[in-house]
């Protein structure tokens, strides 16, 4: 799990296909049209001296990283101890990345360090998703590849870890099997650094980046196995926390509970799905039951794999691709870990697959499994966290079948089989304690749930706050995984007020969707361009395309409403057609496939 999963497979931890901590990484899978409501901001070029200075590290240009030249981003490199109880010995290099702020100096808020999930991903991915986001103007967004990772002394037995297969024996014993000879292949070609690979570890790591940025208190956005990284920084540097925002929150010092709430997460999720195609007219499984088709293709392509021909520039793929269990399952983990933007796109790759056209269903695959990421890496993390973790394939399958009694079968098998995952991996000297942060003991922390986020389930985000006694937690009623620049107004505008000012929501705070016209615009000079109106939306049949808004409730656009529609309010548009200048009135309605809950 969490990014070294096998789940589904007999080869080992090559990539996590339904399971894994990885947070906002995804941002830069899901493409988006501008939609009335979601109101996202939108960056412009940045720009920076080829050679710059801040603290101690020197900054240089890396055009390469960024070749449409959206984004100046540099680079640096971070010198740290192998072993930061022998300061004086070994080290290893980190590969750091920024992309500066341009605002005035006088109007410069710090450097925000961003950790984008994993363990095992790196951090290059998430700096053009967040700077184009918006939201984080004044702030230089810095974001470090963890040891062992990306660029950062990378593991030479990544070699060791095999492609991806479908399970062909019992899949807890070769699970355990395969996971035991990454780490004994780890420990012979990588032993020193994947000895000390932890969180503690990787924390320290922070702490001295922190100083050589130059600031006397870390500012840090983490997503998903990121919120455990930020709350060990707390427990160990706890007067260093500046403005902490944790999204998706986990505390992974137990392997073996985190992955059991996964599995139930999981299930939780394939049913709203079903649920949300049962319900939303735009699901083209409406009428035959997502839940049942889904099942019925993994059966099928258990039994005979497809195959699928692909040609496809844009994402530089050609040939013919076998399509198979583990097909689906990346596919999967895509529509689950996106949410609701993904669930339509998802319910027509299973019914194409269904008749016979499976590539649909490979291009979800080959987005989720496309990217970067060191699963012997994330291994190595879990097994030093986690000083517990000597579960046997016999004792995971016991806990497995408990699941399944109590109704959360879809991936029981598959996640449960990484329950021994660490078992032969040496016990750290530096494995995470039980944490037990007091209040005042940092700076008041934003912790971030959804309420139906399948990889970090509401359920470990409770826990988390009783860990985390300085968080307040948000809850945000919605699908999918980690929620900050998620098209969530209020998400984004309560981090935007907390990074800028400390200002924490109120307790209890409850962030909604925002509500949805159904018209896709084009912000210009005069207003907004309706370039289409979606079908059966609140605005089919009252807004037509090549229509202007130019104010909304009276508000002239742009800029808009400064608070996003919710659902169930009456919204008034004033529209230019023609010559002619008309208002209209349109009941906000939720997004596609959103589900309240009870």
């Amino acid at each position: 799990m969490i990014g070294s999963s096998t789940r589904g497979r007999t080869g080992g931890a090559r990539r996590s296909a339904t399971t894994g901590f990885r947070g906002a990484t995804l941002v830069a899978v899901v493409v988006a049209m501008t939609t009335i409501g979601m109101l996202p901001g939108v960056a412009g070029a940045q720009t920076a001296d080829d050679t710059t200075e801040s603290g101690t590290l020197a900054w240089t240009d890396c055009a390469e990283l960024d070749p449409q030249g959206t984004f100046a981003i540099e680079c640096a490199t971070l010198t740290v101890p192998v072993d930061h109880d022998e300061p004086d010995g070994p080290t290893l290099d980190l590969a750091v990345r920024r992309i500066a702020t341009d605002v005035d100096p006088s109007e410069r808020l710090g450097s925000l360090v961003i950790n984008p999930g994993g363990p095992g991903g790196p951090a290059l991915g998430i700096l053009p998703a967040m700077a184009a986001s918006g939201l984080f103007a004044g702030w230089d967004l810095v974001a470090p590849d963890p040891r062992g990772v990306g660029d950062s002394a990378p593991l030479a037995c990544e070699d060791a870890v095999p492609d991806p297969a479908p399970p062909e024996g019992n899949p807890f014993v070769d699970v355990d099997e395969a996971n035991a000879d990454i780490i004994r292949a780890c420990l012979a070609s990588d032993g020193e650094v994947f000895s000390h690979l932890g969180t503690v570890t990787v924390a320290k790591d922070l702490d001295l980046l922190r100083d050589a940025l130059g600031e006397d208190q870390l500012d840090y956005l983490g997503f998903s196995y990121g919120t455990h990284l930020g709350a060990v920084y707390a427990d160990l540097f706890g007067d260093r926390v500046g403005r902490f925002v944790l999204d998706g929150p986990v505390l992974l010092d137990s392997v073996v509970d985190a992955t059991l709430e996964q599995i139930a997460g999981f299930d939780d999720a394939i049913d709203r799905f079903d649920a949300g195609c049962a319900v939303e007219e735009q699901c083209v499984l409406a009428d035959y039951g997502a839940r049942s088709v889904w099942r019925h293709l993994a059966w099928r392509l258990g039994e005979e794999p497809m195959s699928a021909t692909i040609d496809d520039p844009a994402l530089g793929v050609s040939g013919e691709f076998t399509v198979d269990t583990v097909t689906l399952d990346n596919a999967t983990a895509l529509a689950i870990y996106v949410g609701r933007a993904y669930w339509g796109v998802f319910a027509q790759a299973l019914l194409d697959a269904t008749w016979g056209d499976a590539e649909l269903l490979w291009t979800m695959s080959y987005l989720w499994d496309s990217g970067p990421y060191s699963a012997a890496a994330g291994l190595g993390v879990l097994c030093a966290d986690d000083p517990d973790r000597s579960v046997g394939p016999t004792e995971a399958q016991q806990l497995t079948y408990q699941e399944i009694l109590d109704g959360n079968t879809t991936w029981a098998f598959q996640i449960g089989a990484e329950l021994s995952q660490c078992r032969v991996a040496p016990v750290s000297d530096e494995s995470v304690p039980d944490l037990s942060i007091a209040e005042g003991e940092t700076n008041p922390m934003l912790v971030i749930a959804k309420t139906h986020d399948p990889a970090t389930p509401y359920s470990g985000a409770l826990d988390f706050m009783e860990a985390v006694g300085p968080g307040r937690l948000l809850t945000v009623v919605d699908d999918g995984h980690t929620a900050v620049a998620d098209g969530n107004t209020c998400v984004d505008a309560t981090t935007v007020r907390f990074l800028a000012t400390g200002e924490l929501p109120p307790e209890g705070a409850v962030c909604y969707p925002d509500g949805q016209v159904g018209v896709n615009i084009e912000p210009v000079e005069d207003g907004w361009a309706v370039l289409e109106v979606v079908p059966g939306s609140p605005a089919d049949g009252i807004v037509e395309p090549g229509d202007l808004i130019v104010a909304w409730n009276g508000e002239p656009v742009p800029p808009g409403p400064t608070v996003p529609p919710r659902i169930g309010d009456e919204v008034v548009l004033t529209l230019v057609r023609a010559d002619a200048t008309l208002d209209v009135a349109v009941v906000v309605r939720p997004p596609a496939f959103w589900l309240p809950d009870d």
